[in-house]
């Protein structure tokens, strides 16, 4: 227990999400957000939170236990108040830009104190695009360095290509090879993932017998079969370790979407807390929907059973709920079903047709 803790702690004092590795638009069709909505969900990158607030609910609660990812949330936000979207892309690292210090301190104002000290001594990251420089974009950076070498056309091809039948045959015939496999399978091995990565969410409740790397080749074989690689801005991340079609952003990143985030940034609650102790606090009925992304790789069985019934407990009555599983996937407790209405053939769909391809999902409404 005591090496487990070891690893969150160091986990919690670096930004170690800064782009988008979810498509919030399966929790946009789960939840079925409205105006009247109170919305809970986790920080991350801060992507999911202004992902779900397109919707206009009253208010989108977002909560990490990392102060720095809150203090990221809230640059984004504060870029968002203050910068037309030209300049909001340009200052993110979206596209290119030398006055990204000058655009800081146009927005510094809207920061708060910590989050300003915080930033005030990251100029260089900010200098550099701060959309790209979580542990996680810089990780897969790395990764991307020794794929280009023995696949630099193979990827260009990839995403080049607009006709999903020809991209199924350039698959089948060019990608997905054994050299590839193999290479997934080395580069998911534990090891790595522990101590280069360093997220405890890749491994910390993993079991040892569960095969990351077929999983992960497997997934991307199947998202290859159904979605254009030049439309799906998580394999661009992942890939080309950044956006390069920007027809094809994720939620928050889109033009047409910058005006409704302007007009509702004001509805962001930010909070800094473990997720079990802030809704072991809330008082019953005053949640309507929940986006808790994947808590189960985070958590003991004990803790998530904990989460979950909190959760239930702060609900409204009718709340939907969206659960998203990577490589840690939980059932929903028996203790609780009673209490709840999981959406079976709706979990089933968002499985198929998210755009991070490796998740699975828990939906459902509490009684």
């Amino acid at each position: 227990m005591k090496k487990s803790k070891l690893n969150f702690k160091h986990f919690n004092q670096k930004i170690n999400y800064s782009s988008s590795n979810e498509d919030t638009l399966s929790e946009l069709k789960a939840l079925k957000i409205n105006k009247d909505d109170v919305v809970l969900t986790i920080t991350g990158s801060g992507a999911r939170a202004l992902d779900l607030l397109i919707a206009q609910p009253k208010k989108v609660i977002s909560i990490d236990i990392n102060p720095l990812q809150n203090y990221l949330l809230e640059l984004k936000i504060a870029a968002i108040k203050h910068l037309s979207y030209e300049k909001y892309l340009k200052f993110l690292g979206l596209r290119e830009s030398i006055h990204r210090i000058f655009l800081y301190h146009q927005i510094r104002s809207g920061l708060s104190p910590q989050a300003r000290d915080f930033w005030d001594g990251q100029l260089k990251m900010i200098k550099r695009g701060i959309l790209y420089q979580g542990r996680w974009e810089r990780y897969f950076k790395m990764l991307s360095i020794v794929v280009k070498i023995f696949r630099r056309k193979k990827i260009k091809k990839l995403f080049t290509l607009t006709d999903i039948e020809n991209q199924r045959k350039f698959c089948e015939k060019h990608w997905n090879t054994k050299g590839w496999k193999f290479f997934l399978n080395f580069v998911c091995h534990r090891f790595f993932w522990k101590f280069f990565f360093k997220d405890p969410g890749f491994y910390q409740y993993v079991p040892k017998n569960f095969p990351v790397g077929d999983y992960i080749y497997n997934s991307i074989s199947n998202t290859l079969e159904t979605y254009l690689a030049k439309e799906n801005h998580f394999l661009s991340i992942l890939i080309l370790n950044k956006f390069t079609n920007e027809k094809a952003l994720p939620i928050y990143l889109m033009e047409k979407n910058y005006p409704l985030l302007k007009e509702n940034i004001s509805r962001v609650e930010i909070v800094t807390d473990s997720l079990q102790h802030y809704l072991a606090n809330l008082p019953e009925k005053s949640i309507n929907k929940f986006s808790l992304s994947d808590i189960s790789s985070f958590t003991s069985k004990e803790e998530y059973l904990s989460i979950l019934e909190s959760c239930i407990r702060v609900s409204v009555s009718r709340g939907l709920f969206c659960l998203r599983h990577f490589l840690v996937k939980r059932d929903f407790p028996d203790a609780l079903k009673k209490k709840i209405r999981l959406f079976h053939s709706l979990k089933e769909k968002l499985a198929r047709t998210d755009l991070s391809f490796a998740f699975t999902f828990t939906v459902g409404q509490i009684n």
